[in-house]
C-alpha cells in the first residue's frame, strides 16, 4: 500500500467527506502485551536481567504475576501468557548453546511483534510530559539535522540516543536511532533506502508502547532527502470492513520539517493505518466554509449541467447537512472506509495483477475506485449526498496533482452509472457529467447506497476476473 496524499476527494482543494466506529481505549489483550513488552524493553540493560534468564525465571508464572500486580493489572496476565510462552520457547539456540540474555530478551520482543499501538491520551500524567519533551527536544534536533546537513550530526545521533536512554529507562530505543542515524549517512544507495525504512519500522515497534510513531517521507527518500517526522498517537478508530477489522490511527505532529499533506494512509502492506489529525482539521474548515456560503460551489456549469443544476445541487447537499452538528465524525469516518478499503482489496488487486490481468499502474487506479464505492456504500445517510459531491469534484477537477485518485474517482462513477440505467449523470462527453445529475442528488439515501454497493460487487468481480468481466 502506498502512502496516499489528499487522497479523499478534495473537492477542488475545498472538501472533504464521511462514516464510523470509535475506540479510544486498549483491549484487555492489548493491555497484558504493553506491560510485557515495556517490562523486558526496561529489563534489557538492567544487571539483573542475565540471573533472569539463565535461571528461567522470566519462564515462571510467578514472575508475571508479580509483575503484573505492580502494574495495577491483576488479571491480565492470563490474556498474553500462552503467546508469551509461545515467544520464550521459540528463541533459537546460537551455535547450539541457548542465547545470550540480552539477544535472548529481544527475540522474545520480536516473538510478541506486532506490539500495540498505544494512545498517548492512555500514559500516565509524568511519563506523557517526559514523552513530548524527548519529541520536542532531542528527537526535533534529530530529524531537523537529517533534513538541513545528514553529514554533520554525530552529536545529533548521540544526544538522540543518550535521552532515549533516560526516557524509556533502556538502551534499545537509543540503539535504534544510532542505527537509523549510522544508516542515514548516505541514502543514494538503494539498499541504504530499504535499510533505512526497516531501521525505523523496528523502532516504531518499541516507540508505539509509547505513544509515538515515527515516517520517513517517502518520495523525499527515494530522492536522497531526509525527511523524518514524528507523531504522537492520539486516538484509535476500529473499523469493519466487509467482515474484517482494521485500526486507523488518528496521529498529530510533534517533529515536522515539511509539512505532510495527507488525510491518511497506509504506509506498507502490514503497516498501520494512519490519519493526520491537522489535515482534518484543516478540511473540517473548508467543510464548514462551503457549507455556510450559498455562493460558494466545486461543480462546474457546462452544457448539461447548466448553472441552475449546479446550484440546485448546492442546495439539496447542504440542506441534507442542515441538522448535524459534529461534521469531524463522519469527516474521520470516511477517511478509515476508504483507507481500510484499500487494505481489504489489496490481496486481490495485487493477485489480478500476478495472473497479468493488470498493470501496476491500472492497480493504483483501480485501488482508488474500489475505496470510493465502498466510502459510497456506507456513508451515513445525512452524508451521502455531500459524499457523492466530494467524489464528482475530484473526478471533474481541474487541477490534477494526483492523477490515480482522479482517474479512480471517474471509473467509480462509471461502475454507479453502468447499475443505475434509468438516470444519466455520466456521459462519453468530454464534459463528462450527464444531463441526470440534478436527479440522482434528488434520489434517497437508501437507493443511492443500494446503487453504490451493487456497483462496487460489479468492480469485484471485474477485479478478480479481469477485463472480461467490465
Amino acid at each position: 500500500m502506498m502512502r496516499r496524499r489528499l487522497i479523499i476527494y478534495f473537492i477542488t482543494a475545498r472538501i472533504l467527506a464521511c462514516a464510523w466506529g470509535l475506540d479510544t481505549s486498549l483491549t484487555q489483550a492489548e493491555q497484558a502485551k504493553v506491560v510485557v513488552a515495556k517490562h523486558l524493553i526496561e529489563l534489557l540493560d538492567r544487571p539483573e536481567a542475565s540471573n533472569l534468564v539463565k535461571k528461567q525465571t522470566l519462564f515462571q508464572d510467578s514472575y508475571w504475576e508479580g509483575v503484573f500486580h505492580k502494574k495495577g493489572f491483576s488479571t491480565r496476565y492470563s490474556f498474553i501468557r500462552p503467546e508469551l510462552k509461545n515467544a520464550m520457547e521459540g528463541v533459537p539456540l546460537i551455535n547450539g548453546a541457548p542465547a545470550e540474555p540480552r539477544i535472548w530478551i529481544k527475540s522474545v520482543l520480536y516473538g510478541l511483534s506486532p506490539l500495540p499501538m498505544v494512545p498517548i491520551s492512555t500514559l500516565e500524567p509524568l511519563e506523557k510530559k517526559r514523552i513530548r519533551g524527548f519529541a520536542q527536544g532531542a528527537l526535533k534536533e534529530f530529524s531537523s539535522t537529517l533534513y538541513q546537513n545528514p553529514r554533520d550530526f554525530e552529536a545529533a545521533i548521540s544526544n538522540v540516543a543518550m535521552e532515549a536512554g533516560s526516557v524509556f529507562q533502556s538502551g534499545l530505543i537509543g540503539e535504534g536511532f544510532n542505527q537509523l542515524g549510522d544508516l542515514s549517512r548516505d541514502v543514494r544507495l538503494k539498499q541504504q533506502e530499504f535499510e533505512l525504512i526497516d531501521a525505523k519500522d523496528r523502532l516504531n515497534e518499541a516507540l508505539h508502547l509509547w505513544g509515538l510513531h515515527l515516517v520517513w517521507d517517502a518520495e523525499k527518500l527515494i530522492e536522497g532527502q531526509l525527511n523524518l517526522s514524528a507523531y504522537l498517537i492520539e486516538t484509535k478508530h476500529v473499523y469493519d470492513i466487509l467482515g474484517v477489522s482494521f485500526y486507523m490511527y488518528e496521529v498529530a505532529p510533534v517533529v515536522e520539517n515539511e509539512f505532510y499533506p495527507a488525510l491518511g494512509h497506509a504506509e506498507g502492506d502490514q503497516g498501520p493505518l494512519l490519519l493526520f489529525g491537522q489535515t482534518i482539521d484543516q478540511q473540517l474548515h473548508l467543510t464548514q466554509s462551503y457549507l455556510s456560503d450559498e455562493r460558494a460551489s466545486v461543480l462546474t456549469p457546462h452544457g448539461d449541467l447548466d448553472p441552475a443544476s449546479v446550484k440546485l445541487i448546492d442546495l439539496l447537499v447542504r440542506d441534507s447537512l442542515s441538522d448535524m452538528t459534529d461534521l469531524r465524525k463522519p469527516l474521520i469516518d470516511t477517511v478509515g472506509h476508504h483507507e481500510g478499503y484499500h487494505k481489504f482489496i489489496d490481496p486481490h488487486l495485487s493477485q489480478s495483477v500476478r495472473r497479468g490481468f493488470f498493470t501496476e499502474n491500472e492497480k493504483s487506479v483501480l485501488h482508488e475506485t474500489g475505496a470510493y464505492l465502498y466510502q459510497l456504500s456506507a456513508a451515513q445517510d445525512k452524508f451521502i449526498l455531500f459524499d457523492l459531491l466530494s467524489v464528482l469534484a475530484t473526478a471533474t477537477s481541474e487541477t490534477v496533482d494526483f492523477p490515480a485518485n482522479q482517474q479512480g474517482a471517474r471509473e467509480a462513477l462509471i461502475f454507479l452509472q453502468q447499475v443505475c440505467s434509468d438516470i444519466q449523470f455520466v456521459t462519453e462527453q468530454k464534459n463528462f457529467l450527464g444531463p441526470g445529475l440534478v436527479d440522482l442528488f434528488k434520489s434517497s439515501p437508501r437507493f443511492l447506497k443500494d446503487v453504490a454497493e451493487r456497483a462496487r460487487l460489479k468492480y469485484e468481480v471485474y477485479v478478480r476476473n479481469g477485463s472480461a468481466a467490465k
